[in-house]
């Protein structure tokens, strides 16, 4: 038959018949012979004319198990092994060498310092205008060093007592143990009829406390006087002083009196004010 010879580069391959759909010419060692694709597990083949067509019909592997575990990262697992279907929950909480904190709640509004491998610690705001500081190891809350804060009194005052000291409402600032700060208290007033003192309190045991009234000689001393105002009249000044805080901190208090009973009060007047700075 004319179609039962192919020639290629000159080499004559007998075929012996026409080929059918879909048939190769397939090495076998010595020549070519005809056959067709085989389909294997999870496939077809389907042959047409000039064509060959190799489809998938396995529909996949079957799940026989599947487990999860934390290993070392203080995770838990629950709902496995899982063996046809089904959901794995992850529960617990991460450790600081996984990328987490080990903790499950963090302190509100607190800075939070690294502990290299260990829980991380915090850093409360402390006092009102504290600032984040370095001490060379790590950080503290702290009031800013050498800055001056001030504290207005936003209403008046008055007083009747007979030369028994009153705390002000107002005019007060926090200290803290073994550290100096300077102060400075302007003071708007009614002397009330009989003249006024005016001193101050605050933690226990301080090294020293020393003010005075507008550079006149002041005092050493919690609730002594540390000025006198005798006469009756309106009179505003300054009183100035430093504090050096022993081991215990605590608020320093600017206080008034009457320097002896009269029925007219003494009024520290709104708008007065006390600043600090903490010197060292």
């Amino acid at each position: 038959m004319a179609n039962d010879k192919v020639t290629i580069w000159n080499q004559t391959i007998k075929l012996g018949r026409p080929p059918a759909n879909g048939e190769l010419l397939i090495g076998n060692a010595e020549n070519f012979t005809l056959a067709n694709i085989t389909a294997g597990s999870g496939a077809s083949v389907s042959n047409t004319a000039g064509g060959i067509q190799i489809s998938a019909t396995g529909s996949g592997g079957t799940l026989t198990s599947v487990a999860v575990s934390g290993g070392t990262t203080g995770l838990t697992t629950s709902g496995g092994p899982l063996t046809t279907s089904g959901t794995i929950t992850i529960a617990g909480t991460l450790i600081v060498a996984n990328g987490g904190t080990g903790l499950t709640t963090l302190t509100a509004n607190n800075v939070i310092l690294g502990a290299g491998t260990s829980t991380p610690t915090f850093v409360a705001p402390g006092t009102s205008g504290n600032v984040l500081t370095s001490n060379g190891t790590t950080w503290t809350s702290g009031a800013p060093a050498n800055n001056w804060t001030r504290v207005w009194k936003t209403s008046d005052q008055s007083v009747t007592s007979s030369a028994v000291l009153v705390d002000d409402n107002e005019l007060k600032f926090p200290v803290s143990a073994n550290k100096t700060y300077s102060f400075v208290v302007s003071v708007a007033h009614f002397s009330g009829g009989s003249g006024s003192f005016f001193s101050f309190s605050g933690p226990t045991a301080p090294t020293s406390i020393v003010f005075g009234i507008d550079n006149v000689s002041g005092t050493n001393a919690y609730n002594n006087s540390g000025g006198n105002f005798n006469a009756n009249f309106f009179v505003c000044f300054r009183i100035s002083g430093v504090i050096v805080v022993g081991s215990t901190g605590g608020t320093v208090v600017f206080k008034f009196a009457q320097t002896s009973g009269n029925a007219t009060s003494m009024t520290v007047y709104k708008g007065s004010w006390l600043e600090w700075a903490e010197v060292t």
